[in-house]
């Protein structure tokens, strides 16, 4: 296993792991606990990195609305979810309309 990509940002590390079958994972950390999640998975290196990038514009356009990356997806503290796998197949200049629509 190794790990290919690592970026710190807030309370949390986004890493691109190789495993030994040549599969990848996109997985977030907590920075301060003993905490992991994955975020999704890739057959192929650039595949996995083009994924882990998307994850950080969701991010961004989430702390707008208060929500912050989770298990299974971006949550806030009315419990509201969306889900990765719906965010991975919005176009990035809609993310924050798919944050705001899950306040209205």
């Amino acid at each position: 296993m190794n790990v290919s990509f690592v970026k710190v940002f807030d309370k949390y590390e986004l890493a691109v792991i190789e495993h030994n079958n040549s599969k990848y994972e996109v997985r977030v950390l907590l920075r301060n606990l003993p905490v992991s999640f994955p975020i999704c998975d890739a057959d192929k290196y650039d595949d996995a990195h083009e994924k882990a990038n998307r994850f950080l514009d969701m991010y961004e356009a989430a702390k707008q609305y208060n929500f912050q990356a989770g298990s299974g997806g971006m949550t806030n503290e009315e419990g509201h979810l969306v889900s990765y796998d719906d965010l991975f197949i919005t176009p990035p200049d809609q993310f924050s309309s798919v944050f705001e629509g899950k306040l209205q």
